[in-house]
Order: C-alpha cells, then structure tokens, then sequence
C-alpha cells in the first residue's frame, strides 16, 4: 500500500513539475513575443521610409508617405526590416500595391499580419469595404502568392492575357515571321539617339517613357526606336539582368505598326550579335493584342514563366 501512495505522490510531484515548467516557458515566450510585437509594424513616414523603399518593387515612396490617400506599414525587429505592405484608396477599396517578405523572415506569419494591420487602418474610413490587389506568380520559384491569397481569403481571377513569356534568343531570330526586309532608315539603337529624342521620351506624349524604366539600366546597343524628325514613333526597350535580356518596355503608334517586326528583328540580331546567343529573352504581355502577336510570331517556342491574377477580399464588418 505504501509503494503505491509512493508511486502515486511521485506522479503528483512530477505532474506539478511539468506544468510549473510548462507555465514559464510560456510565459517566458508571451513576454518575448509581447517584446518583439511592441515594434513589430510601424506606418511609413519620411523619417524611415528609406528602409523600406528597397523592398517596394518600383512603388513610389514619396507617394506613400505624402499621399493622403495611400500608407505603408513595415515590420521591423531589433532594427531589422524585414516586410512592408503598401496600400492605396481608390474608391471603396485598398488596393495593394505591394506586399513584400525577406526570404529568411516567410512562413512566420509576418505577411497575414501586415495583412490584418492594413485591413484595420483602411477599415477606418467608412467607405473602404475590401481589398483588391494584382500580382504575377512566378511559375518557376514558386513565389508562394497565389496560395497565401487565398489562404487570406481573397477570390482570384486569372488574366490570362497579362502573362511573362521567355525564349532563346535563336528561337526569337528563328521565327518565320522575322524576317530581314531591309533595315528600316529611322531605326535607332539608344546609344544613336540624339540628345532631342532622348529629352522627347521624357517629357512628350505619346511615348513619355514609364517611371519604372530607369535610363541607367537601359541595354543601349539592343534597344531600338523608330524615330522621323527627332520624333519617337516606336520602340523596344531592353533592360540586361543576370542571364536575361528583359524587354520592359514595348510600344508602336498604330500607323507604323508594320514596322514593330523591324523594330524586333534589329534587337533580336544586335543581342545575338552582342551576347552570342547566352541570354533569354524575357518577354511580359500586358494584353490581349501582344498576348495573339507573339504567340503568331513563335508559338510553341515561347516558354510561359509567369501569371497575373485579380484580387478581391470584402472586409469582414463589425459586430
């Protein structure tokens, strides 16, 4: 009978030990996790928005902080930034414009934060009812957005006409379709433009150059544009990244859009001529028009790396 009470005292005992050391380790990880949340997101201002702006993907920062109508908020840990969600009203929606975690930092639960945090600051204005956001999967990393959206809640809608193709740049030359007719007299690389058209890009519609094609980074022997009396009428802008040749920007007004197959078959045979055919091509589709030409032109050739889907997440309201 006594090595049975023994026994019974001794599992008492250690039952008590395991929850005494149950209960602070727990609270031990409750204050840690308090600790750490007390500056776990912050809204962007002038004063630390440069830590941010490297993560934001070509939205611009100024407008951010300045707009009234669009905030950011970033996570930061022992002064270590490591997320950030951009947001902007338009109408009765937040629209995302971007949402971003360091690798190292993804799959705690940083991003569904940031996530909620932005739902409750844009939930304040009273005609704002849900988020819509659009965003490209990166067929071959794998980039995780797709899922986490719909982890979140949102309904997704593919755009299968806004897609990213990439082909070699043998593949590209080797199209029926492109084809040497004779070097049109206006085609020009960057590197011949005169100092008239390179001002024309920026300041005169309707080839006013996008924000997000920074002039540094423009590959000037392998972008073409078809000029007449230093005016811009088309072009090919070719930006070089690792072992890609990214085509960023592309446009043609509709009276010389014969003259786009020149335009391609210039930059196509310069970055052969240039990079012995070591690069691919990366080709992005923003609509149905282009999605049809390029298939025309190389068909089964093109290799698809990318979708782009559309958004939508209704607020839940307040009981």
């Amino acid at each position: 009978m006594e090595i049975i009470l023994s026994v019974i005292l001794g599992i008492i005992v250690l039952v008590v030990i395991v929850l005494t050391i149950t209960t602070v380790f727990l609270t031990i990880k409750l204050k840690e996790y308090k600790k750490k949340s007390e500056k776990i997101w912050e809204k962007f201002d002038n004063e630390n928005i440069e830590q941010f702006e490297a993560m934001m993907g070509g939205v611009n920062a100024a407008a951010v902080c300045f707009d009234r109508n669009t905030f950011g908020m970033g996570l930061i840990q022992e002064n270590e930034v490591y997320g950030e969600i951009a947001v902007q009203i338009k109408g009765n929606a937040a629209v995302i414009l971007s949402l971003y975690m360091a690798p190292e930092h993804r799959r705690e639960g940083g991003a569904t934060l940031l996530l909620l945090e932005a739902s409750a600051y844009a939930g304040m204005n009273e005609t704002v009812d849900g988020f819509t956001v659009e965003f490209t999967e990166d067929l071959q990393a794998d980039n995780g957005l797709k899922a986490f959206f719909e982890y979140c809640g949102f309904e997704l809608t593919e755009n299968p006409d806004i897609t990213t193709y990439s082909l070699t740049l043998e593949t590209l030359m080797g199209s029926p379709y492109l084809k040497e007719d004779g070097a049109d007299y206006r085609l020009k690389t960057y590197a011949q433009l005169s100092h008239n058209e390179k001002n024309s890009l920026m300041q005169e519609p309707p080839f006013y150059m996008p924000m997000y094609v920074q002039e540094n980074l423009i590959e000037p022997d392998v972008s073409f544009f078809l000029t007449e009396n230093e005016r811009i009428l088309g072009c090919i802008v070719i930006v070089p990244e690792k072992d890609v040749l990214s085509v960023v920007w592309m446009k043609i007004l509709p009276e010389n859009y014969r003259a786009l197959i020149d335009i391609m078959w210039s930059a196509g045979r310069a970055a052969l001529d240039k990079y012995e055919g070591k690069k691919q091509i990366i080709l992005p589709i923003i609509s149905r028009e282009a999605n049809r030409l390029v298939n025309k032109l190389f068909g089964n050739s093109l290799v698809r790396i990318e979708k782009s889907y559309t958004g939508t997440m209704v607020f839940e309201e307040d009981e």
